[in-house]
């Protein structure tokens, strides 16, 4: 159709006008024309993707139901998995998982409300991917409350004592229980460590708590630590600082873990239209800054769950300007989780071990003017580096792989290990 309009404006030009003022009034009529037949086919083309859209969203049957897991991202890469058992001092029982390999063992901890897929989820150009692939024995950990860390000798999860942790428990019983098990099974008297996010921060609550541990760690790296909170943004402090409210209105409603089991929350997920959107949202709303090497449907592993008391425990620090254990708001019950009336403080310079502490320009939460509060309280700090990331991109940024991984495999060349 839009050729023959062509032809016959042609003609009409050739023929029979030939005055100025009229040939310019064709030319306009020409690109009308045109620009009709493209308006034409983008609406052509939106429509078909508005009817696809509607009809993924209400007419396509759901997605089958799957149980996505840790097991399969190792086995889309094509690497080994070990799955172990872990029973805590206090009874929780967690499974951690195994890359195996030659070289010496690394513990891989991850953060708020993930579990150890976290560190499988960029392809091969993940952490534990690398890792591996350099040799060593690669081991991720689990945390009580998550996905893997959701049984109990003598608790199940619909009861309210079971979520009655916080960072605390992980660092003081869940860390040190995963050490001994990663140095029983691997035969070696110590390992390298790298935790992310609250992964760092159990770190040195261990290192505070459990010192018997200390002369187990070869080398520890942190990513991201949330623990001196002494420059974070003062709009998050205003949001920590509302962290009594918060708990009274969530244990009012019942809720004890988060996030919370919401009803019909499976018909929504289930539609074919869910990933897309959720993976949309997931990096808009996550700050990378660099590109994302993530999943596509990232959602499938995260959130996991997390004890509300967790996140409270997180505010509490923050808003106090304090690195600290929970103050559960009576004497009795803080001297059931410490011994002690009032929640004693965490002593960063027990840390020995060599350390490295990695931070991101773009983090709010571990903002890269923490690293001089590290650089005076560590006493063995053998790197302090600020990255050009995100809090979130030292998982899946595009160049976390050069900025973070390869340092860290550089860092542990310097400290070998021997069975």
């Amino acid at each position: 159709m839009a050729d023959s309009n062509m032809y016959l404006y042609d003609d009409l030009k050739k023929n029979v006008l030939s005055i100025s003022g009229v040939n310019d009034m064709l030319n306009r009529i020409k690109y009308m024309m045109i620009r009709a037949e493209e308006i034409k086919d983008d609406m052509e083309e939106r429509m078909k993707k508005y009817n696809n859209f509607l009809y993924l969203f209400f007419l396509a049957p759901n997605n089958p139901e799957s149980d996505a897991c840790v097991m399969d991202l190792a086995s889309n890469l094509g690497l080994e998995m070990e799955e172990h058992t872990v029973k805590t001092e206090d009874g929780y029982i967690l499974q951690v998982h195994r890359i195996p390999g030659d070289g010496p063992p690394v513990l891989l901890q991850h953060g708020l409300m993930c579990t150890s897929a976290c560190w499988l989820t960029s392809g091969d150009q993940s952490l534990a991917y690398l890792l591996s692939k350099a040799g060593y024995d690669v081991w991720m950990g689990n945390i009580r409350g998550n996905r893997y860390g959701s049984e109990h000798e003598s608790l199940e999860t619909d009861q309210s004592d079971f979520w009655r942790f916080t960072f605390h428990h992980f660092g003081k019983y869940d860390i040190p229980a995963i050490i001994d098990k990663v140095l029983s099974v691997s035969k070696y008297e110590k390992l390298n460590y790298i935790g992310h996010s609250m992964g760092s921060t159990s770190a040195l609550v261990t290192a505070s708590t459990s010192q018997r541990i200390v002369p187990k760690l070869n080398v520890v790296v942190l990513l991201a630590p949330v623990a001196a909170g002494q420059t974070v943004p003062e709009n998050i402090r205003k949001l920590a600082s509302l962290h009594r409210h918060q708990r009274m209105v969530f244990e009012w409603m019942g809720i004890t873990y988060l996030p919370p089991k919401v009803p019909y929350l499976k018909s929504v997920t289930a539609r074919p239209l869910f990933p897309l959107v959720s993976d949309m949202i997931f990096k808009m709303c996550a700050g990378f800054i660099d590109g994302y090497t993530g999943e596509e449907n990232i959602i499938q592993y995260l959130p996991s769950t997390v004890s509300l008391y967790t996140v409270l425990h997180f505010s509490q620090n923050i808003n106090e300007r304090r690195f600290g254990a929970y103050d559960w708001g009576s004497r009795e019950e803080n001297l059931e989780h410490y011994n002690e009336p009032l929640p004693p403080q965490y002593i960063l310079e027990r840390l020995t071990a060599p350390t490295a502490v990695f931070t991101a320009t773009h983090d709010t939460l571990s903002p890269p003017s923490e690293l001089e509060i590290y650089e005076k309280q560590l006493p063995n700090l053998v790197e302090a580096r600020e990255v050009e990331l995100s809090h979130l991109g030292f998982l899946w940024g595009q160049h976390a792989k050069d900025r973070v991984y390869k340092p860290i495999l550089d860092l542990f060349r310097t400290y070998p290990m021997t069975a």
